[in-house]
């Protein structure tokens, strides 16, 4: 009786089925939710770049910090993220620091992306 149930091969291929789906989904939407960071990360970069590149090159009566996180907000606000920035001098450097939560529908431990770019700062001569 043992010997006929374990040559059945019936059903198998279902079993395998229903084994590896769970698996294979867990897979894509991990990679999703990875991608989804990265990109998100690299925008951030971009408008730190972007905000210290403002930053570094002055303009007389005008306050650059401020500028520099306006120009970083707008980059965040064209591609929609939204996140904290701070904007600091040091000496001849201009910092831009971008700092956001990046939580998962996974069941993991939430992460800060942090961005940031520093420039020095570019005299301007007649």
């Amino acid at each position: 009786m043992f010997k006929k149930l374990f040559k059945d091969k019936k059903g198998s291929a279902v079993v395998e089925v229903a084994l590896t789906i769970p698996i294979f989904l867990l897979l894509v939407f991990g990679y999703i939710f990875f991608m989804h960071g990265i990109e998100e990360k690299l925008i951030m970069r971009v408008a730190a770049r972007e905000g210290a590149r403002v930053y570094a090159n002055p303009i007389v009566g005008e306050d650059m910090r401020v500028l520099a996180i306006a120009k970083a907000e707008e980059e965040l606000a064209n591609n929609n993220v939204s996140a904290t920035i701070e904007a600091y001098a040091d000496g001849d450097m201009r910092i831009v620091k971008i700092e956001k939560p990046y939580s998962t529908r996974f069941p993991m431990k939430n992460f800060t992306l942090k961005a940031g770019a520093a420039f020095h700062i570019e005299p301007y001569n007649r």
